[in-house]
């Protein structure tokens, strides 16, 4: 894993597991994003700017501290009033064959166009938020969903990044949550991740109980965490 994070940072893998903060550039593939991003693996943080703010920036970051980085109210303030949203911390975790614990479930259902009407039903009762966080319409890769009689109760899909690891989304109806049907939903998609020699990944906010329960249910490890920070257009 520490290969696709340092190509998606642009920087050298050893850059990952530095004893100090590190701080780089958005790479090209980023370059248009007007945000911070910032990865813990071990100790100490390695910390993305925005190229326009990196050299007023970089020196500053390099003193933030782990403790700082991590916690929304102190990187609010280092930040200062160019902070439109945080987001984290965040777990980012991986499982992989012979550490991925399944549950035994038949009631997932591997979902295909003619489940399209099940996944807009999902998508109307969810908050959008919800929905851009944990949703995901059916498309080229694998969904699995839970069924509660004729209704989806919880739906789980992945995007492949670098032809490597499954990213997961999952999302369960309102009415359905804290019944495990999220869990049944994942646990197969991951199984079917596995099957097709990818690396199955599990990224959730830590403050979403629920949601970290699933990743320790399932055999997922903890690799690194996160925070994002989104800044305002004109800073």
């Amino acid at each position: 894993m520490d290969k696709f994070w340092a190509a998606d940072f642009g920087c050298p893998r050893e850059m990952l597991r530095s004893e100090g903060t590190i701080t780089v550039c958005h790479p090209n593939q980023y370059s248009d994003w007007k945000g911070i991003f910032i990865l813990r693996i071990d100790s100490a943080p390695i910390i993305s700017l925005p190229r326009d703010l990196f050299s007023s920036l970089c020196t500053e970051a390099r003193q933030w501290s782990t403790t700082q980085v991590f916690d929304s109210t102190q990187l609010r303030s280092l930040v200062g009033s160019r902070v439109d949203k945080i987001i984290g911390p965040a777990f980012i975790g991986y499982t992989e064959s012979g550490k991925f614990q399944p549950i035994e479930s038949r009631s997932t259902t591997v979902l295909g166009n003619e489940h399209s009407g099940h996944v807009a039903s999902l998508r109307a009762a969810c908050d959008s938020i919800d929905w851009e966080h944990g949703g995901h319409e059916l498309g080229e890769n694998p969904a699995v969903g839970v069924f509660a009689g004729k209704e989806l109760a919880a739906l789980a899909s992945y995007d492949v990044w670098s032809d490597r690891i499954a990213h997961i989304f999952i999302l369960t109806h309102p009415r359905y949550r804290r019944h495990g049907y999220a869990c049944a939903a994942v646990s197969r998609l991951v199984e079917i991740a596995l099957e097709r020699g990818l690396v199955p990944q599990y990224r959730t906010l830590e403050s979403n109980t629920a949601s970290m329960k699933i990743a320790a249910r399932l055999g997922f490890t903890r690799y690194a965490t996160t925070m994002t920070v989104g800044l305002h257009p004109k800073s």
